[in-house]
């Protein structure tokens, strides 16, 4: 031992792990000895039989022929493979001495007192965001039912974008979904970006949808969170709908022109966010669009929206834009 003491041998044999990927693991001349409670697999003795073995921060990934095999966690200093059962792991050791082997720790019992799942959960989420420099929109586990938590459950939900009106509204964050929405109402409301019509005959309203984002300060805190309406635009025809969606863009050589430039003179350079930009856009063509979800207007369930300004997600927001901007910046230098 690594203490120099000396345990007594009482048999020896073959032990099978029904690990919980599905795979079965082989270890061949196993050694019982009971005085050690813990289970114990050499990774050198694995490696040689052909096993890759891969140690990420706590996270122990086993593969071989590059076919993945099982996984382990770090727990108490040692990394434990997730394994079925605390029985039946059964193989031949010495009859002589034993009829059968058990694993003292077993894979339910481990996860079912494993509280640090929430801390593995939260640095691995913040590894995969500093590595990657994104934010990571869903975290799903595989459902495999070893491991439920409330507070996990929690962790999930409030680092998940919603999907929906509905999915925002019941999420322990709604007060703040909804100050959000609330806002992008007003301002599309303030703006007139449409007037509540009956749906002319042969028309055939576009459906919108809710947008759900978290602003995230450098630290990671959230600054703020952001809801934006957007039209389905991908049901629009060509010619119908819409009939160009061109938008120039700045060149590059623009933008490090006006950067010597105000290099040379010694000037300011200040950054400006045009709030609910597209939606200044007017519009040439007529669109309808369903009533957005939330703010349906009573008594008039059935009129739709026409859409007298653009909204984020049609194909000629851009262009729109644009035209509107530049119009207006040429009126203003005209002055």
């Amino acid at each position: 031992m690594g203490n120099a003491s000396s345990s007594m041998v009482e048999g020896k044999g073959d032990v099978v792990m029904n690990l919980t990927s599905g795979k079965k693991l082989t270890l061949m001349d196993v050694l019982f000895v009971p005085e050690i409670r813990k289970n114990l697999v050499s990774t050198s003795l694995l490696s040689k039989k052909g096993f890759k073995l891969v140690f990420e921060s706590d996270k122990l990934v086993l593969t071989k022929g590059g076919a993945f095999i099982g996984k382990g966690y770090m727990s108490e200093g040692l990394f434990k493979i997730n394994v079925f059962n605390d029985n039946v792991i059964a193989s031949t050791i010495n009859k002589s001495f034993m009829s059968s082997a058990y694993i003292v720790e077993s894979c339910e019992l481990w996860h079912s007192r494993k509280d640090e799942t929430i801390d593995v959960v939260k640095t691995y989420k913040n590894d995969v965001e500093n590595q990657e420099n994104k934010t990571l929109k869903m975290l799903r586990s595989d459902r495999g039912g070893e491991y439920e938590s409330t507070t996990l459950s929690e962790f999930c939900a409030l680092h998940v974008e919603p999907q929906t009106y509905k999915e925002a509204m019941s999420t322990p964050e709604a007060p703040y979904w909804q100050e959000a929405v609330n806002d992008e109402i007003n301002s599309i409301m303030q703006n007139h970006t449409w007037e509540l019509v009956n749906l002319p005959p042969g028309n055939k309203p576009i459906g919108c949808k809710w947008i759900f984002k978290r602003k995230l300060q450098t630290n990671g805190t959230i600054d703020k969170y952001k809801a934006h309406l957007v039209a389905k635009g991908y049901r629009q025809k060509e010619g119908l709908d819409f009939f160009d969606t061109y938008s120039p863009v700045t060149r590059i050589t623009s933008i490090r022109m006006l950067i010597a430039t105000t290099a040379i003179h010694n000037f300011e350079i200040h950054q400006m966010d045009v709030k609910i930009t597209f939606l200044n856009g007017d519009l040439d063509e007529e669109i309808y669009m369903e009533q957005p979800k939330g703010f349906v207007v009573k008594e008039q369930e059935k009129k739709v929206c026409r859409l007298i300004k653009s909204l984020y997600g049609l194909k000629q927001a851009p262009k729109q834009w644009h035209e509107k901007f530049d119009h207006t910046m040429l009126l203003m230098v005209s002055r």
